[in-house]
């Protein structure tokens, strides 16, 4: 990249400046450029992103910001584009940077490389009207420098400075950084600065006096962003495996008006504000509303509306005090000064400038999360105007800012505290440390006569993000998404699924063991016991309706799926996170409001999919531990096994080969812990027909009738086959024989029990008293054996595999998932 230096027009009417990053309109509102102004004093003077479109009393407007663009702006193609009027900037504002970056979007990689175009471009018009158009590729930028790690969510691309003499200067910054928001490196922005001073020689009160803080950040916050709270709070701490815990809230809420039409009739009063209202609704894990806190309901337990009550007994005496004074210049009045002629009025000021994306608070919500009941799963914030002529169409926007207030809260503008700070700085005293920290701001903005069906907007979700969820179970992996997880060996995702039902086992051990010593202590648990993490999600979601009753629907799809979901729309989404009504979690792709495509499934008695989803069930290849330690690798059909796969149960035996309906059917091999190999033909879940049983020390060919031998048979030991047996056995039949001995045989069924047995409708005998039971493999007790024949010499065979891996054996088939049974 290689931008300016270079000045653009000094008597310029406009400045376009866009990032182009892809040519699918699905994926324009994944990347922004946004712009921040810094003033004389190098501090952040205001912002312009996706949240905010219009900043600098429209000096600088979003391209989508149709409404605050003047007439005679000129349309620019890009996929995100911001417009300069030099003429209407403020004489302060010194600096600004472009920046563009990519939000992060848990379980998918998604930064500034993961698009195929990236392109920065400047136009504008000269004195002479003539249009100049450049386009700068910032695609080199994203690949990491050797030697470092992480993604690049970030490129400082541009800095734009007003030099004394007049005139905006361009000059390119490419830094980069795996920040996914501009509001995480204003220390770096305030180092740019820094560097046209130093570097570049360039004469900027900015760079004399800005002060550098490297925990200075901008709250800057996209739709969908779904993030933990501590990771929020920790920012770009150092350390992120150690979170800084967040215990107490504030949901401070904001709305704006657009000025009131005008009256249509002379004498007409102009309309009324519109009477927003808001609503904070608690769910437990059955989409149940636990209790809320509401603009009408104030208070409920570990949580309230409203500040706390200001002083009244100082506001009276500064009232007094006033008072006093007024009434003393009064009487100083009255001793017969001359009369004063009277004088015109002054002018009144000016108004001050209106910003139509000033944050005024309207209310706050604290909430102190460890007293919260037990129960309460997630909440969704939702704003509300009931009325159906007007809806929304008054409402310019509606704002909500998530606030750390855990170490204490900032004073009031006005309040005592606030007055002793701001004297004690006027003395050169350093400020008192603010304790509160923004985690969050988030808006939505007006969309004008569309909104007039509209009456109701849930902004935000706050929600508990339990330890072995499926989402955790993904994260823990480190890979891209689902479908990455999925696609690894499936013996590194049995590992991670095993890992995951090992400490679910103590989890519920612990929780067993904290809920009895309650009992006995005769306490009663108000704590969830369950490992978990408080996470935010920004919605910004518009619905009609007379009452929360009428989008009750939609509200509980928000409360269990997160994931990008319109009103009213099937779930579409390939990083859904997905909780069930009985505690089941799941991560992946969703289509058509079912999972669909490869996700990630932890079952809440323990057991834990990997895999394929068709139709809402496990379909295709999928790898499955059970709460017994069993394991399955193969495929799947309609939530059962079907087709090829291999199941290793908790004893260490193995099957491996052909399954219908969840049972064992068609060619297979199994390996016993025994190190024996039985292979044959299986018939929902049993043996059948003739089949091979290879020990260490032996071979037996025989039919099987539902799974165990009867009929005529064959014993084979080789000199292979001597592995268990005495020495002098092993010698003796050697030396007799040769290498190979064969006896044939045959085995009877007990008396009574039948070579048929009736079956039930999964396939299994029918239990009959008055009938022995048929013995199942490989316990023979009740089987007759009968010597036929005299031993035979057969032909050799290999025996036995390795020690605790069931490698097949000549005349066995061999098996992969991708490729199923090969002979």
């Amino acid at each position: 990249m290689s931008l300016g230096p270079f000045v653009l027009p000094f008597r310029g009417e406009q400045y376009s400046f866009a990032i182009n990053f892809n040519s699918k309109p699905e994926e324009k509102s994944n990347y922004d450029l946004a712009c921040i102004a810094f003033d004389v004093k190098g501090t952040v003077h205001d912002t312009l992103h996706a949240r905010k479109p219009t900043a600098l009393d429209g000096a600088l407007v979003k391209g989508f910001e149709k409404q605050a663009l003047p007439e005679e702006a000129v349309p620019v193609e890009g996929d995100d584009v911001i417009y300069m009027f030099p003429k209407k900037f403020e004489r302060q504002v010194e600096v600004l940077m472009f920046v563009a970056s990519a939000p992060t979007i848990p379980g998918k990689k998604h930064d500034l490389s993961s698009t195929g175009k990236l392109e920065f471009a400047v136009s504008y018009t000269d004195t002479n009207g003539k249009t100049f158009n450049q386009t700068f590729d910032l695609k080199s930028l994203t690949q990491p420098a050797a030697g470092t790690e992480g993604p690049v969510s970030t490129i400082i691309v541009a800095v734009m400075y007003l030099q004394a003499e007049g005139g905006w200067t361009l000059r390119d910054v490419g830094s980069c950084h795996p920040y996914d928001s501009p509001g995480l490196i204003v220390p770096e922005m305030k180092r740019a600065i820094l560097d046209l001073r130093d570097k570049h020689k360039v004469s900027l009160d900015a760079a004399d006096n800005l002060v550098l803080d490297e925990a200075e950040r901008i709250p800057v916050t996209r739709q969908w962003q779904d993030q933990s709270l501590s990771d929020a709070a920790a920012g770009r701490a150092a350390d992120p495996s150690a979170p800084t815990p967040v215990k107490k809230l504030r949901l401070d809420l904001s709305w704006t008006f657009w000025p009131p039409p005008p009256p249509t009739e002379e004498g007409e009063e102009p309309q009324e504000e519109p009477a927003i209202e808001f609503n904070l609704i608690m769910y437990n894990k059955d989409g149940e509303e636990v209790q809320s806190v509401s603009s009408g309901n104030r208070e409920a337990t570990g949580s309230h509306a409203g500040r706390p009550e200001p002083e009244e007994e100082e506001e009276e005496e500064e009232k007094e005090e006033e008072k006093e004074d007024e009434d003393e210049e009064g009487e100083e009045g009255e001793e017969g000064e001359e009369a004063v002629a009277p004088q015109e009025p002054p002018s009144p000021p000016p108004p001050p400038k209106v910003d139509p994306y000033e944050f005024k608070e309207r209310d706050v919500v604290y909430l102190e999360l460890p007293e919260l009941p037990a129960e309460v799963r997630s909440m969704v914030l939702l704003v509300t105007n009931y009325d159906e002529e007007q809806g929304f169409t008054r409402v310019r926007t509606v704002r909500c800012r998530v606030v750390d207030v855990s170490a204490g809260e900032a004073p009031l503008p006005g309040s005592k505290a606030a007055v002793a700070a701001a004297a004690a700085v006027a003395a050169g005293e350093a400020a008192p440390p603010n304790p509160e920290r923004i985690l969050a701001d988030f808006s939505v903005l007006s969309k004008y006569e569309a909104d007039k069906a509209v009456t109701q907007v849930a902004l935000l979700k706050l929600y508990k993000e339990y330890s072995d969820s499926a989402y955790n179970v993904f994260r823990a992996a480190a890979v891209d998404d689902a479908a990455a997880f999925v696609a690894q060996e499936p013996e590194t995702v049995v590992k991670a699924l095993k890992e995951y039902l090992d400490t679910n086992k103590k989890q519920k051990a612990t929780e067993a063991a904290a809920l009895a010593a309650a009992e006995e202590a005769g306490e009663e648990v108000t704590t969830d016991l369950r490992p978990h993490s408080w996470r935010f999600r920004t919605l910004g979601l518009t619905f009609g309706g007379d009452s929360l009753e009428a989008v009750e629907h939609d509200i509980k799809n928000l409360v269990s799926f997160d994931g990008e979901l319109a009103p009213g729309a099937a779930r579409v989404c390939a990083t859904s996170r997905a909780t069930f009504p009985n505690g089941d979690t799941y991560f992946g792709s969703y289509a058509n409001d079912v999972k669909h495509g490869p996700g990630v499934y932890a079952f809440v008695t323990g057991a834990a999919y990997a895999g394929e989803y068709a139709g809402g069930k496990r379909h295709g290849r999928g790898v499955m531990v059970f709460p017994d330690g069993g394991t399955y690798v193969g495929e799947f059909a309609a939530d059962k096994f079907e087709g090829q796969g291999q199941y290793r149960y908790p004893d260490g035996s193995v099957y491996t080969g052909a399954w219908s309906n969840g049972q064992k059917h068609g060619r297979g091999v199994y390996w016993d812990t025994a190190r024996g190999c039985l292979q044959g033909e299986w018939q929902k879940g049993l043996l059948v027909g003739e089949a091979v049983y290879d020990q260490p020390a032996l071979r037996f060919r025989g039919e099987f009738v539902r799974g165990v031998p009867a009929g005529s048979a064959s014993y084979t030991l080789t000199s292979h086959r001597t592995l268990d047996m005495p020495c002098f056995a092993a010698k003796d039949i050697q030396s007799m024989q040769g290498p190979t001995l064969s006896l044939p045989c045959a085995y009877g069924i007990p008396p009574g029990s039948g070579d048929e047995p009736q079956l039930d409708e999964d396939g299994q005998p029918i239990e009959d008293p008055d009938k022995p039971p048929l013995p199942t493999f490989p316990k023979y007790e009740g089987l007759t054996y009968t010597a036929e024949e005299l031993p035979l010499q057969v032909e050799d065979t290999v025996f036995p595999p390795e020690e605790g891996k069931p490698v097949p054996i000549p005349s066995v088939p061999a098996f992969s998932v991708a490729a199923g049974l090969v002979a």
